[in-house]
């Protein structure tokens, strides 16, 4: 997606525009100086700061890119370093370099927030801002903080947060993240920039769950199912979460070589959300257990999810407390309340190329895109994904552990174009549908390993009638109070609760106006 070639040279064009440039102020203090003239030199001093902030948001003067770690992984202004830029050129350089070598990638400046904060409350104030780009198929948010040394702005701190992670900063400067890798994984970071502007990296970690089933006297997790004896289900029987924890710096994304601390907790009796403004502990949403019997010898989480890398939460607490510590994060800088964010009013039109076809089908470049039904029971699964020109292969999944069958079908089939609607939605409809297998027949199929699997062949649920049916597309953008109000009976309870947290649509939604359930696909 990215091309530096064209992020550089339309970086180029802006700056032949010119960049405005303040120079600092200097005056020599004397030795003589009272006191009151320095508090009032101070002050200025502060005023100037302000002043250019509010300079830079009115896109007056320009912020030099620091020289700083870069945690984005999907953005960086690494390659940017010392360049100057206004306001407006800063959001174009977050453009060009999304758009790459495809000027026609949809994208769009939604807002710009900022917030003055105080890093290392040390008294003097620096600008955050985040500046969101969703694209068709994806939200990109950049978070900047940005600090004034000596009568100019500079960058000290950026990364990038989109639809499944997030970036919160507080009024300190205090940073921590958090995303979703699916159902049972996670991960956080944290760090914070000082009084200084220096930015500091305290840790970060990934998550996955584990749990020890009374029934089938298993252990599932860490990538497996482990049978254990009576006596280990009896004692460490309950659900678990096993830790990655990661002290060295990242460096664009990665980590380096051996650099693992493993841990793990137990759940609680009963999930207490734990109080996340203020992001303190980092690790888990819920309340954990402090047994520290669930660390013996014999644990059979330890036996297979530990190692020479192994440390219980209570140690790693301490290794991120001496952390803390060493880079001087205090308890009242983690405990700042979240920075205070205000749209701001822009005064410029983002460079962003834009779509001329009505048919949605010939918009290459929203293609391809992967769709699920919602409202299906647990361990079932329709999925498919759409290609340009409106062809679509998907596969139908459910399984019976217990009885070990799986009920299974694969299908194709084709959207053809209808009409756009309005700006959000377009009418489709669903023809051509071909099924892999027979429906209500069934017998072994023998997979690559040799193994012989027995199979029930049925319609996949979302297709039961499929014969021309008509859909309306919603795509990222689109009002949440627009959407049909069948649409939220129709969907899982998370989709929905996801939903309620939208002012507009950050995937796609697929609705079949015709069937009565099973109607509603999510997509992205």
């Amino acid at each position: 997606m990215k091309n530096r070639l064209t992020a550089i040279f339309l970086i180029g064009i802006m700056l032949l525009a010119g960049c405005g440039k303040k120079e600092a102020a200097s005056a020599d203090i004397s030795e003589s100086t009272d006191v009151s003239k320095v508090e009032e030199s101070e002050k200025e001093s502060e005023i100037d700061a302000q002043d250019l902030y509010e300079r830079f948001l009115n896109n007056e003067v320009p912020v030099t890119i620091g020289k700083h770690v870069q945690q984005g992984e999907y953005y960086t202004f690494e390659n940017y370093e010392g360049e100057e830029y206004t306001l407006e050129e800063l959001v174009n350089c977050i453009i060009a370099d999304y758009i790459g070598d495809d000027d026609s990638v949809e994208i769009w400046l939604d807002k710009i927030e900022y917030a003055y904060i105080d890093c290392g409350a040390d008294g003097e104030p620096e600008l955050a801002l985040h500046i969101d780009t969703p694209m068709s198929t994806e939200g990109w948010i950049e978070y900047i903080i940005i600090k004034e040394f000596d009568g100019k702005l500079k960058t000290v701190y950026s990364d990038v947060a989109w639809s499944r992670s997030y970036i919160h900063i507080n009024e300190y400067g205090y940073i921590y993240g958090d995303g979703s890798g699916g159902a049972a994984s996670h991960s956080f970071d944290k760090s914070f920039v000082d009084g200084d502007g220096k930015w500091h990296f305290i840790y970060s970690d990934s998550t996955e769950l584990a749990w020890i089933s009374e029934e089938d006297r298993v252990l599932y997790g860490n990538g497996g199912a482990y049978e254990l004896s009576e006596d280990e289900v009896a004692k460490y029987s309950g659900e678990y979460i096993l830790i990655d924890f990661h002290f060295n710096t990242p460096n664009s994304g990665e980590y380096y070589e051996d650099d693992t601390v493993r841990s793990y907790g137990k759940f609680a009796k009963e999930d207490e959300f734990l109080d996340w403004e203020h992001g303190y502990r980092g690790y888990c949403y819920c309340e954990l257990e402090d047994d520290e019997s669930i660390y013996d010898e014999d644990s059979p989480l330890r036996k297979y999810y530990g190692g020479e890398d192994f440390y219980t939460l209570s140690e790693v607490e301490k290794m991120i407390a001496d952390r803390e510590a060493e880079v001087g994060l205090t308890e009242t800088i983690k405990n700042g309340a979240e920075a205070e964010w205000k749209e701001l009013e822009i005064n410029f039109e983002p460079y962003i190329a834009s779509y001329n076809s009505d048919n949605f089908l010939e918009i290459m470049e929203y293609f391809p895109i992967d769709f699920s039904l919602s409202r299906v029971e647990g361990g079932t699964e329709t999925a498919f994904s759409v290609d340009k020109n409106g062809s679509f292969e998907g596969d139908y999944y459910e399984s019976d552990y217990e009885n070990e069958i799986t009920t299974i079908n694969e299908f194709i089939g084709r959207f053809t174009y209808a009409k756009k609607i309005d700006e959000y939605s377009y009418s489709l409809t669903m023809s051509d549908i071909d099924l892999k297998y027979t429906p209500d027949t069934e017998g072994y199929e023998t997979l690559s390993n040799g193994y012989e699997a027995y199979r029930i062949y049925i319609t996949p649920y979302g297709l039961e009638d499929s014969s021309a049916v008509h859909y309306i597309l919603y795509i990222p953008g689109t009002p949440v109070s627009a959407l049909d109000d069948r649409i939220l009976e129709n969907m899982n309870e998370y989709d929905v609760e996801e939903l309620k947290m939208q002012d507009v649509l950050e995937k796609y939604i697929l609705f079949n106006t015709e069937a009565e359930e099973h109607c509603v696909w999510i997509g992205h």
